[in-house]
């Protein structure tokens, strides 16, 4: 039943088709909402500015040949690194936010650590193996797929990430946008 003091206290207000609403005043949860929102977009952008600028100045300092040689290479390593990732990242991400217990929690970060980094050694052996026997010949091409493949293995370091992301503040951003310039 509404009462004097409870209209007085939520007011109402029509919306375009008559129907009464009660107001939504805009709470804690809401601002925190917005603010986290703001570090995750601001971090991103951050984060793909800089790819922009480095990509261009590797663009116009490779040429066009070296450049295809590279982009080539690089979508061999593309191939074969989408299957290291396991897809992990969301399920390990909701686990670590509905468990709590934290040696439960440490459990599933220590075992998807390791998952990452076997299935990147895996990975990497397999996109080497595929470039030297697609192209024996081409020694730079077997030799970049090498490198960017060796550097996934670090993947498995993607775990500290996930550990921040049920609870997302401004210094894991930071610690993002600052990790992907180094």
């Amino acid at each position: 039943m509404v009462t004097e003091e409870t209209a007085i206290e939520t007011p109402l207000r029509a919306n375009r088709f008559g129907v009464q609403l009660p107001r939504v005043s805009p709470s804690h949860g809401f601002w925190e909402t917005v603010r986290n929102i703001g570090w995750v977009s601001a971090g991103r952008l951050l984060r793909m500015g800089g790819s922009l600028v480095v990509g261009t100045m590797v663009v116009r300092y490779l040429g066009p040949t070296q450049y295809g040689a590279f982009s080539y290479a690089f979508a061999i390593y593309g191939l074969f690194n989408i299957a290291s990732n396991l897809g992990l990242d969301v399920l390990v991400v909701s686990e670590i936010a509905l468990t709590e217990d934290v040696a439960e929690e440490e459990a599933v970060l220590g075992t998807a650590f390791w998952l990452k980094v076997i299935a990147s050694v895996i990975t990497s052996l397999a996109a080497v193996l595929f470039a030297w026997i697609a192209h024996p010949g081409d020694k730079a091409v077997i030799a970049i797929v090498a490198m960017l493949s060796v550097a996934s293995i670090a993947q498995g370091l993607d775990v500290v990430d996930f550990f921040f992301q049920p609870g997302r503040d401004p210094d894991s951003q930071c610690c993002r946008s600052c990790s992907c310039f180094s």
